[in-house]
């Protein structure tokens, strides 16, 4: 006949293995910021550490090949969109918004149309919406096949050396005070 153990003690275990999977399955990388992953920022995953990126290649608005190399030194949050996404079309305005507010020489919004027509469209649209973004280009889409995602509007948060901080999928408020300051937490 067995024991029964009491409710004490299974309460016990359960918290116990509740706090190992909690503690040996948590990001190690930039705890501090994991506070701030609610709201608006509930989606964003972070890396457990730096991942590396291959230096994607991609255009300007006057069709010259960019390296992602050439922006490391500063805080880059990478958004691949496009100009006939409705939500890449509510989230750029925050985009804008978001570089304005914070140091240049610090921080760096880089959105990159993945518009099969190339640069071109995507800086008319922005110049028509008012959006005061750079325009960078991908019609073939080689940056997403290299960062291995999938649909628009995606988000990625690289760190000085290009390394991948952390990504989301889907339409981002980026003037939310938790998304200002998960950016915040990692301009050094």
């Amino acid at each position: 006949m067995q024991k029964k153990l009491p409710s004490l003690q299974v309460f016990s275990v359960v918290v116990a293995l509740f706090l190992s999977f909690a503690l040996f399955n948590a990001p190690v990388y930039a705890t501090e910021a994991t506070p701030l992953l609610q709201g608006a920022m509930k989606d964003f995953t972070l890396q457990p550490t730096p991942k590396q990126w291959p230096d994607a290649v991609f255009k300007d608005v006057a069709g010259k090949p960019v390296k992602l190399s050439s922006f490391h030194g500063k805080l880059v949050l990478l958004t691949l969109w496009a100009t006939w996404c409705p939500y890449c079309a509510q989230e750029l305005p925050g985009l804008s918004d978001l570089q304005a507010m914070m140091d240049p020489t610090k921080f760096m919004v880089l959105p990159i149309s993945i518009d099969k027509e190339g640069a071109r469209i995507a800086k008319k649209y922005l110049e028509e919406k008012s959006i005061n973004l750079p325009t960078y280009a991908d019609p073939k889409t080689e940056v997403s096949l290299a960062l291995e995602t999938h649909g628009i509007p995606f988000s990625v948060l690289l760190d000085k050396d290009g390394r991948e901080i952390g990504r989301v999928h889907g339409q981002t408020d980026w003037m939310a005070p938790e998304s200002i300051a998960l950016i915040k937490a990692y301009i050094k």
